[in-house]
């Protein structure tokens, strides 16, 4: 299996609201690539933007353990930390 055709399946599937095979594409290219943490953001984006915010905020921090320098990662686990009431987790 190859992460890169999932994770096109991913996209495609995002972009035609089909939001749990979205899902599944993407846990299986973190399944078959676990440091991909860019893909982990593409994740976390989809998830926020389907209104699981503690499971997007989650899978932006696993996506900073592997790449700490994740600008939008970081800026988008902040954003969701103030949302979510963690006004300290925020400034971080």
């Amino acid at each position: 299996s190859y992460p890169g055709s999932y994770l096109g399946l991913a996209g495609y599937y995002a972009e035609k609201g089909q939001i749990e095979e979205a899902i599944k594409s993407y846990e299986k290219v973190i399944e078959l690539k676990p440091d991909a943490a860019q893909t982990m953001t593409l994740y976390a984006h989809l998830l926020r933007d389907n209104g699981r915010k503690r499971e997007a905020l989650a899978m932006y921090k696993r996506s900073l353990e592997f790449l700490p320098t994740n600008m939008t990662a970081l800026f988008n686990a902040g954003i969701l930390s103030a949302k979510l009431g963690d006004y300290d987790a925020a400034r971080i």
